[in-house]
C-alpha cells in the first residue's frame, strides 16, 4: 500500500501525527515526489529530502473510504495521517 503514494507528485501535503489519540504534531508542505520501501516514505524537492517517515516493522496503511487522497498510517498507539488536498 506504501507504493501506491508514489503516484502524487508535485504536490501539497498534510501530515497530521498523533500518539494516544492527542495530536502532537502537523505540518503542511509542497514536494515533488515521493519515494518509499517497506518501512518509509520519503517526500522529496528538487532532488533533496524534505521529510522522512519511518515506519515500524509492524504498521497498518489504509486508505480512507470517506475521503479521497487521504491515508491512515497506525501502529501500537501512534497514527499518521496523511492529505494530499
Amino acid at each position: 500500500m506504501l507504493n501506491r503514494l508514489v503516484k502524487y507528485k508535485e504536490r501539497q501535503t498534510i501530515i497530521n501525527e498523533y500518539h494516544d489519540d492527542e495530536l502532537v504534531n502537523r505540518c503542511g508542505f509542497h514536494f515533488d515526489k515521493i519515494q518509499t520501501d517497506n518501512n518509509s516514505i520519503l517526500f522529496m524537492k528538487e532532488c533533496k529530502p524534505l521529510r522522512q517517515i519511518d515506519l515500524p516493522a509492524h504498521f497498518k496503511i489504509r486508505k480512507d473510504s470517506q475521503f479521497p487522497n487521504f491515508y491512515v498510517v497506525e501502529w501500537d498507539v501512534s497514527v499518521i495521517e496523511i492529505y494530499f488536498p
